[in-house]
């Protein structure tokens, strides 16, 4: 199963828009699923730009009935005559968030809707094997207070809200089950309680808002409640993926407690289910290489670990495209060995962050399942040098992973990118290019550097050593 994030707040990507807003394009064995619609036709934009075709979607599934999550509906009937629209019919009267006591509609419009595409749908609504959606969620315990400003219309009159109009999604993957949530209005908590009772088993995934943030208001529910909300969702087993209305200052404080487990969800985030973990007894490893993203870094010297990563894609063709744990990520085999490539994409200095997501989410051991490649100025263009331990030696993205493992201890591979002239201030030097003459030296490096990583993977570390330091040692 994939998922791709088509609208959110914040965006992955220049090339990408966000809006406040939600839209998630699910692909399953079975289907291809819109989970709502953005506040516009962004979405579509998106769409187009992430190679997801529209056309071929036949379940669209609004999650409430606010404009932020249906207001792309015009947008979609108008791209895609077959798909059918899954709703709550409560999700078609009209909401309003109140402002200064004054309503202001939110709702979606409701004179776009096709009733002949629209599936009105029950407490819980059984769609196939595969797909299940459910609503009636218990709201007695963990209910934003922020929820105290949104209303409806009910027989003429506006009363609170009671969100009725809200359901959830429940995919069955395999032996997995993934809830799929859009504002979490009733509280996450309790639409995964609702999910397990329905499904019958605890839940692998939970994708969604667990609307933490009041973005009219700019106020955050209070840290008492989120901390609650957070030793909830300690006591489960489930990877959550987060974003919209969970805000980006309550997503830090719950990713302090619930780190590996806990992901942004931004426009372009590609979430692949299920996700390779490590089974009892079973070596995988991470192969980081280190480097500044963006086009302008692209085949610096600081930039040889991207190289080397790239390098290794090409040859075991592996695409290292999915965003997630501030990387770009990749997941592949080397002579039978399962492998994470990972470049992480915070800058050079910030390099630790990524890493420590990394091995947090995939619970491989630092000491003997990380491999990290970088630039070593004192090596010669193309010379290369293995260690198990060590300082920093200088380079501010490998002290960042030192600080944020804790420790010393873990493979390297240094890859020579030549001394700095003595006129040349470093930062112009290692951000600099190769020289044409520089340029072979620097791809044989990357072949070798293959070499390598063949007998770290094989666990044949002091065999590496003695053959590529010997080399360095004789240059």
């Amino acid at each position: 199963m994939k998922i791709v994030t088509l609208v959110e707040n914040t965006t992955s990507s220049p090339d990408l828009r966000c809006k406040h807003g939600l839209s998630l394009y699910i692909e399953t064995a079975n289907h291809k699923i819109l989970f709502d619609l953005g506040t516009n036709g962004l979405f579509a934009e998106n769409a187009k730009k992430l190679n997801v075709d529209l056309a071929q979607v036949d379940i669209v599934v609004i999650s409430h009935g606010h404009a932020d999550h249906g207001g792309g509906l015009k947008k979609f009937l108008a791209l895609n005559k077959t798909a059918k629209i899954y709703i709550r019919k409560q999700a078609l009267e009209p909401h309003y968030i109140k402002v200064l006591g004054l309503p202001f509609g939110v709702g979606i419009d409701a004179s776009v809707t096709d009733e002949s595409r629209f599936v009105f749908t029950e407490e819980i609504t059984k769609i196939d094997e595969e797909l299940t959606l459910f609503s009636g969620v218990n709201t007695e315990q963990f209910f934003s207070a922020s929820n105290r400003v949104l209303f409806a219309k009910k027989q003429g009159k506006i009363v609170a809200d009671t969100f009725d109009h809200e359901h959830n999604l429940l995919i069955t993957e395999q032996d997995k089950k993934v809830l799929v949530a859009g504002c979490s209005h009733a509280g996450i908590v309790n639409i995964q309680r609702k999910a397990e009772v329905v499904a019958g088993q605890k839940m692998s995934v939970v994708i969604g808002g667990f609307h933490l943030y009041n973005p009219p208001t700019k106020k955050y529910e209070s840290t008492a409640f989120i901390d609650e909300v957070v030793e909830e969702l300690t006591k489960t087993e489930a990877v959550y993926y987060t974003g919209h209305c969970t805000g980006v200052k309550a997503y830090d404080r719950m990713k302090n407690t619930l780190g590996g487990r806990l992901q942004y969800l931004s426009t372009g985030s590609i979430i692949e289910i299920p996700e390779w973990v490590k089974e009892r007894g079973e070596k995988m490893y991470i192969i980081v290489g280190l480097g500044n993203p963006g086009l302008k870094y692209n085949n610096t010297r600081h930039n040889i670990g991207f190289s080397v990563i790239d390098a290794i894609a090409n040859k075991y063709n592996i695409d290292v495209l999915d965003k997630k744990h501030k990387a770009l990520v990749g997941k592949g085999v080397i002579e039978g060995q399962r492998v994470i490539l990972a470049k992480p994409q915070t800058f050079m200095n910030l390099s630790g962050e990524s890493v420590r997501e990394l091995i947090d989410y995939y619970k491989v051991d630092p000491e003997s399942e990380l491999i990290v490649i970088y630039d070593d100025i004192s090596l010669p263009v193309g010379g290369l040098r293995i260690r198990t331990k060590g300082s920093a030696g200088g380079h501010n993205g490998i002290k960042n992973i030192l600080q944020h493992l804790g420790g010393d201890v873990f493979l390297r591979i240094k890859v020579g990118v030549g001394e700095k002239p003595s006129k040349m201030d470093l930062a112009d030097y290692v951000l600099g290019h190769f020289t044409e003459d520089e340029i072979k030296a620097e791809k044989d490096a990357a072949e070798r550097c293959i070499d390598a990583v063949k007998l770290l993977l094989a666990d044949e570390v002091d065999e590496a050593m003695n053959r590529f330091n010997r080399k360095v040692a004789q240059e």
